[in-house]
């Protein structure tokens, strides 16, 4: 399965889990914890995939399973962890990254994160909940999405909070896509 095929399911599970997290709580998108995030997708790729994933992995363990473990890196990476990291072959093959687009400037702490670990020898996929604020419109913060990352960042469609109020859409954008893909051409029962 290719990147951008992985690209595509996140923010189609991304949606879903926002979707389900307003019906659950009867509340807007914009307060759903990350952590539902990572958990809600992670489950759903685990299921359309039928590849090990894991939640809230620690970026030392997956330095240690790429083989590019050093002190220096341990020092720099800390107490890091990767939102979902999806395996193949026993070793990380996509790690991806979530976060709810407030301000810009809080997301891109993780976008720096993430272009950190884009030096190394695996996909990393950003995931971000857009969401309306009282002073951008959506249209505003995908735009605002693009500039920060680059045009080649999907979006799925748009979505009504609960309260009709403004909209939300869940996006993915990814950096160094590494070409040890998770099913190449097999099948993705047989690719993990």
């Amino acid at each position: 399965m290719a990147t951008e095929m992985t690209e595509s399911l996140i923010a189609k599970f991304g949606t879903q889990a926002v979707e389900f997290y307003q019906k659950m709580s009867r509340e807007n998108a914009d307060v759903m914890p990350e952590q539902f995030l990572g958990g809600f997708i992670a489950q759903k790729l685990h299921a359309a995939l039928e590849c090990p994933v894991h939640v809230e992995r620690k970026y030392s363990s997956i330095a240690n399973e790429l083989g590019i473990w050093t002190p220096e890196l341990e020092s720099q990476v800390g107490g890091w962890e990767a939102d979902i990291a999806i395996y193949r072959d026993g070793i990380p093959s996509h790690i991806v990254e979530l976060k709810k687009l407030g301000p810009l400037k809080v997301v891109k702490v993780d976008v720096d994160k993430a272009r950190e670990i884009a030096k190394w020898p695996v996909s990393v996929i950003l995931g971000l909940l857009v969401c309306e604020d009282p002073n951008r419109d959506l249209r505003s913060r995908k735009e605002d999405v693009d500039l920060e990352l680059g045009s080649t960042t999907y979006f799925e469609e748009p979505q009504p909070s609960l309260d009709g109020k403004w909209y939300w859409c869940f996006a993915c954008h990814s950096r160094n896509v590494v070409r040890r893909e998770l099913a190449g051409e097999k099948t993705a029962k047989t690719a993990c």
